[in-house]
């Protein structure tokens, strides 16, 4: 009978072990199938970010949607308008040099007589104003006849340093500057 009643034990135990092993095996299938239902998940996540993130207009895209700069892009389109745009430019440069010099000039002279050249200059205000965007290029202009004769007077004169050809320095200058000797600065070896 005692063997009997092991035999009953031994039998339970690797039933129940048996058991143990099949409940594992489901465990891990389900956890299998769950880590692979999240992947998944965070796949078709990362693909909905995608194309939600594809589908949403740039700032440059929005702005092209704009009437008015349809119109402006297809204005800009016609040929030869670059060019003219930056003969414009040109001609709002030279009016507004010669006519902030109509008073620099001789303002920049009086100073002089007096010590002081302020150093205004027309070409220097529209060279800010207009700058790079315009496409104008000041040595281009009819202020640079004027610089022209400057470089005859002094080879060394910079087109930003003048005004009808007229020395005008930036941030302006007293007389007795030129007169100090300059300093010399050593290099120490």
């Amino acid at each position: 009978m005692g063997n009997k009643y092991l035999d009953i034990a031994m039998e339970t135990k690797s039933t129940l072990d048996s058991l143990e092993t099949i409940k594992q095996d489901e465990i891990k299938a389900i956890q299998s199938r769950q880590d692979s239902t999240a992947y998944a998940d965070s796949l078709r996540l990362a693909e909905i970010e995608q194309k939600r993130s594809e589908a949403i207009p740039t700032f440059e895209e929005k702005v092209e949607t704009i009437p008015a700069m349809q119109a402006l892009n297809f204005v800009a389109d016609i040929p030869g308008l670059k060019e003219a745009a930056v003969y414009f430019n040109q001609a709002l440069y030279d009016i507004g040099a010669h006519t902030y010099n109509l008073g620099a000039v001789p303002l920049n002279t009086l100073g002089r007589l007096f010590g002081y050249n302020p150093g205004f200059s027309g070409e220097r205000v529209m060279g800010k104003l207009l700058g790079d965007w315009s496409g104008v290029d000041p040595k281009q202009t009819l202020s640079s006849a004027y610089y022209d004769v400057a470089k005859t007077f002094d080879p060394s004169a910079e087109y930003e340093n003048t005004a009808w050809g007229t020395y005008a320095p930036e941030g302006g200058e007293w007389s007795y500057e030129h007169l100090l000797p300059k300093k010399e600065v050593k290099k120490e070896k």
